[in-house]
C-alpha cells in the first residue's frame, strides 16, 4: 500500500481543502502499519490549502476569506463595526487584527466584556468615576474609554448591555463625549469602536431588548466570523498550530498525532468552536507520554464524539 506521506503528497498536488479530511476518512477503511499512523503536523500541514493569516487568526477555508478581506478593507477607515459570531470563533482576535492595521495601531487596544454585570458596576468599569460619586470612591477612576484614548476599544457581548447604559452609548457615539459618574464635565472621546455579540442582536430590536437606533449605530459594518464546524477544513491546521505552541509552552516532545486522534479531531461537532479546541490540544499535550498524541490523551467527548448541547455563551 502507499505510504502515509506519499498519500499526503498526493492529496497536496490536488490543493483540496476537504483532502485532509476525506484522506484521514479513507484510512479507517484500510490496513495500515503503526508508523503510518503516526501522522506528522507538518505533513499533515502540505496536504491542504495554503494558509491565510490575519493577525493572529488562522485560517485555509475558503469561507474564512471574504472575512478577512473585508477586515482588511475596514481597518484603515475609522468606522464602528459589529463582529458577530459564536463564543470561541476568534472575534477578539479579529478585533485585535483590525486595530493592528489601522491608523491607531500605535494607541491603546482594551477590551471589555459586558456579560452578565450590574448596571452600576458596568457604569463604573466603562466611564469611570469621580470621588466621592458612591460609596467607597475615595479617589477619581478612569476607567476604558478613557483608557482606550487615541486607539481601539473592544466591547465583547454588547447585546448584555443594559438598556439604561446602551442611552449612555449612544449619546457617546453621537457627541463624541462622556461624563464620569458624580461629574458634570463633558470629556471628549478620541476612539474606535469595534463590539461583539453571539447574540441575534436584529431579533433583539424586535423584542425590545436592544435599543434600535444603537443597533443601527453600531452595524455600520458587520462581519460575522462563521462556526468551526462551518469550516471544518481548519480543523487540522488550527490543531498543529496548537500543538506546535504547547509543546513548546510545556517542553513537551509531542509533534505528532495518530491517524485515530486526528480522525476523532476532524469528525467532531465543537460546539465550543476554536477554543474549545485550543483547550483539546493542550489538554493532550499535557498527557502525551512521548511524541505522538493518541486517541486516548483526547477528552472523553471528543474521543467518543458526542452531542452535548451547544455552548452559548
Amino acid at each position: 500500500m502507499t505510504g502515509l506521506t506519499e498519500r499526503l503528497k498526493l492529496e497536496s498536488t490536488r490543493r483540496s481543502p476537504e483532502a485532509p479530511a476525506r484522506l484521514f476518512q479513507s484510512l479507517g477503511k484500510n490496513k495500515i502499519s503503526q508508523k503510518e499512523r503516526n501522522v506528522s503536523v507538518r505533513d499533515l500541514a502540505k496536504s491542504g490549502r495554503r494558509r491565510q493569516r490575519f493577525g493572529d487568526l488562522i485560517a485555509t477555508a475558503a469561507i474564512m476569506q471574504p472575512v478577512f478581506a473585508l477586515a482588511r478593507k475596514i481597518a484603515g477607515c475609522d468606522v464602528t463595526t459589529l463582529i458577530a459570531g459564536e463564543t470561541g470563533t476568534g472575534k477578539e482576535l479579529l478585533a485585535r487584527g483590525i486595530h493592528g492595521l489601522s491608523s491607531r495601531s500605535s494607541g491603546p487596544f482594551a477590551a471589555f466584556s459586558c456579560a452578565s454585570l450590574p448596571v452600576d458596576l458596568a457604569d463604573d468599569e466603562l466611564f469611570g468615576h469621580e470621588r466621592g460619586a458612591f460609596t467607597g470612591a475615595v479617589t477619581a477612576r478612569a476607567r476604558r474609554f478613557e483608557a482606550a484614548q487615541g486607539g481601539t476599544l473592544l466591547l465583547d457581548e454588547i447585546g448584555d448591555l443594559p438598556l439604561t447604559l446602551q442611552a449612555r452609548l449612544l449619546r457617546l457615539l453621537q457627541q463624541r463625549t462622556f461624563e464620569r459618574l458624580g461629574s458634570n464635565t463633558l470629556q471628549k472621546s478620541d476612539i474606535r469602536l469595534l463590539c461583539a455579540s453571539h447574540r441575534d442582536l436584529a431579533a433583539m430590536v424586535k423584542q425590545g431588548t436592544f435599543r434600535q437606533d444603537l443597533y443601527y449605530r453600531l452595524n455600520v459594518v458587520e462581519l460575522r466570523v462563521p462556526a468551526l464546524r462551518e469550516r471544518r477544513e481548519d480543523i487540522m491546521v488550527l490543531a498543529e498550530h496548537f500543538l506546535w505552541r504547547f509543546a513548546r509552552q510545556f517542553q513537551s516532545k509531542a509533534a505528532r498525532f495518530s491517524c485515530p486522534a486526528l480522525q476523532a479531531l476532524d469528525e467532531y461537532h465543537w460546539p465550543g468552536n476554536v477554543r474549545q479546541l485550543e483547550n483539546v490540544i493542550q489538554h493532550a499535550v499535557v498527557l502525551a507520554e512521548g511524541a505522538t498524541i493518541e486517541l486516548r490523551h483526547l477528552p472523553v467527548a471528543v474521543r467518543l464524539g458526542s452531542q452535548p448541547a451547544r455552548i452559548s455563551s
